[in-house]
């Protein structure tokens, strides 16, 4: 802002001498009034102060009071003109700067005011044509190319006009810059970019030759020349010089790497990508780049050794960064869940506040049953978010597996104390309160706690088939069992644990074939688990295929089931009949 003012007060002062020494002076020597004379230049100072402290209003007052007394005054109008341009008063900014060029139509300065005035009415061809013929007067002036390719350049922008013939007027300029001030490498690039928008791609070939030639060593504009056959399609052409670089000493340098692996994604050659962008991974560039290389949907697929590969570059070079290792994460959650730990570990670190990282790490623990690690972490993360219930759950959930069932029902009952409208996860913290009283055989708080579960969150079936199964084999309340396994059920009929819990709550109704359905039907789905294969032999003895039940049960035994039950079965087969079969 200081440069601005210092500029304007510079420009005023200028006009304001050159007035005051040609017509002005005469005119007021001829009148040889003194008095007014000193207040012409009173006046014309109160102006410049008004005008340099936003005192518009002010500064109007005295300018026209200075114009009045003299006519002649082309510098009042001229600041006249400015005020009324800032306040977006076109009209009089024009009235006021046309006064001025009628006075002293060849002051450059009052030419420049008009082309402005246009230039902020959005009037970019009479602005143009303003500054173009100044251009012509004054052909080494660099100012007024640069101000006309800022115009040129708004009206790209801001115009409906004809795009193409823009580009023309901005040609005209760049090149009389180019004639008049000589070759420069910020106009000729700009050229080169007018010239590949028209499609003039002889042009743009000889212009971007001149640029090497000028500056051999660089690479930036062998980059381009290959990049300008590419656009044509001309792959031969291109691949001349991304191999003239490649056998160079530039070979490494990243802008090219990153230009040599467009060439090689457009012409298909898998390898040399793939080799490229090794390279990049290895490199000191931006890291938001390299996982865009490795991952974007922009490249093709890599096959999952060539994309490990990749990620474990990038992790050597930015182990610390959470990106990095939520990329290493993402792999191995889809590959080897263990795996993807240590990552999920390290992005928490890094990132501490996400609390979904710490869901997902937690999620992790649970599903690849490391649940004295789960138990470890969020006991310690509880002290850093003591009113988050979800480390709670999993604190007890993780004390359940471990077989603290004390300490696991003193969590539970404390988070689901500070859950606030969430009755989804309230049910969670019911439904393991149920599972930990049902492992400590106090049947009472495990109902109890499961009626509490499937009222919150009716459509809860895993807490539905569980409960039904627990009471199936107490043989209590069996009809509650047979509704909400039949739920279970409807809901998914090819869910083999819910066809196994459905059977055995049949099996206890004394509904046998039905029973007998679901229950080849589970183990046609899984046949190899130890409680399906059980199950499915108490129901086929039940049906009078005893035979075949004894196989079954056999099969559970070999597969590991050491069930008191079950041993007792196998052993005293030839004895059991409806009447003392033991289930």
């Amino acid at each position: 802002m200081k440069k601005y003012i210092l500029h304007i007060t510079f420009v005023f002062i200028i006009i304001f001498i050159s007035s005051c020494s040609t017509g002005q002076t005469k005119h007021i020597n001829k009148t040889n009034n003194e008095k007014i004379t000193q207040k012409y230049i009173y006046l014309i100072s109160e102006a410049q102060k008004n005008y340099l402290l936003n005192n518009y209003s002010k500064a109007i007052q005295f300018l026209i009071s200075a114009s009045e007394i003299n006519s002649k005054s082309s510098v009042s109008y001229y600041y006249l003109s400015k005020i009324f341009l800032s306040e977006k008063n076109y009209s009089e900014a024009h009235n006021f700067i046309d006064k001025s060029l009628k006075i002293e139509p060849d002051n450059f300065w009052y030419a420049i005011q008009k082309a402005e005035i246009f230039f902020q009415e959005y009037n970019f061809n009479n602005a143009y044509i303003q500054l173009k013929s100044l251009q012509q007067l004054s052909p080494k002036n660099e100012y007024l190319y640069n101000r006309l390719i800022q115009i040129l350049s708004y009206e790209l922008t801001y115009s409906n006009s004809d795009v193409q013939g823009i580009y023309d007027k901005l040609l005209y300029v760049f090149s009389e810059k180019e004639k008049n001030l000589g070759i420069s490498s910020e106009n000729s690039l700009n050229l080169y970019d007018i010239y590949k928008t028209k499609k003039n791609f002889d042009k743009a070939e000889q212009t971007i030759l001149s640029l090497i030639k000028k500056e051999p060593k660089e690479i930036k504009y062998k980059i381009m020349y290959a990049e300008l056959f590419l656009e044509q399609s001309k792959f031969e052409k291109a691949k001349n010089i991304y191999d003239e670089v490649l056998n160079s000493s530039e070979n490494e340098n990243p802008q090219f790497l990153l230009s040599y692996l467009n060439f090689c994604k457009i012409t298909g050659n898998n390898q040399n990508f793939y080799q490229t962008i090794k390279l990049l991974m290895h490199d000191d560039i931006d890291i938001n780049i390299k996982i865009n290389l490795i991952s974007s949907g922009q490249y093709y697929r890599f096959p999952n050794n060539q994309y490990i590969e990749l990620l474990e570059i990038l992790y050597l070079h930015h182990e610390n960064d959470l990106i990095a290792n939520t990329l290493m994460a993402e792999f191995y959650l889809e590959n080897d869940k263990l795996k993807a730990i240590p990552y999920i570990k390290k992005a928490v670190s890094v990132n501490p506040s996400d609390f979904n990282l710490i869901l997902i790490l937690f999620e992790l623990f649970y599903d690849t049953k490391s649940y004295n690690e789960l138990y470890s972490e969020t006991l310690k993360l509880s002290e850093l978010y003591p009113n988050r219930p979800e480390i709670f759950l999993y604190n007890g959930i993780a004390a359940y597996n471990i077989s603290k069932f004390q300490e696991a029902i003193s969590v539970l009952n404390y988070g689901s104390q500070i859950i606030i409208d969430n009755t989804n996860l309230l049910a969670q913290f019911y439904y393991y309160l149920a599972e930990v009283y049902h492992r400590i055989e106090k049947n009472e708080e495990s109902d109890k706690y499961f009626e509490k579960t499937i009222s919150l969150k009716i459509d809860f079936y895993l807490a539905m088939n569980n409960y039904s199964y627990y009471l199936s084999e107490r043989n209590t309340n069996l009809i509650k069992a047979l509704s909400l396994a039949e739920k279970c059920i409807n809901y998914q009929s090819d869910n083999p644990v819910f066809c196994d819990t459905y059977a055995k709550a049949l099996l206890k109704n004394k509904k046998y074939s039905q029973a007998l359905v679901f229950s080849e039907k589970a183990n046609l789905i899984l046949p190899d688990n130890i409680d399906f294969t059980e199950n499915y032999g108490d129901i086929l003895f039940m049906n009078n295929l005893k035979n075949e039940a004894l196989k079954e049960w056999i099969k559970s035994k070999d597969l590991g089931n050491s069930s008191e039950k079950l041993i007792y079965k196998i052993e005293q087969f030839k004895n059991l009949n409806e009447n003392n079969f033991v289930n």
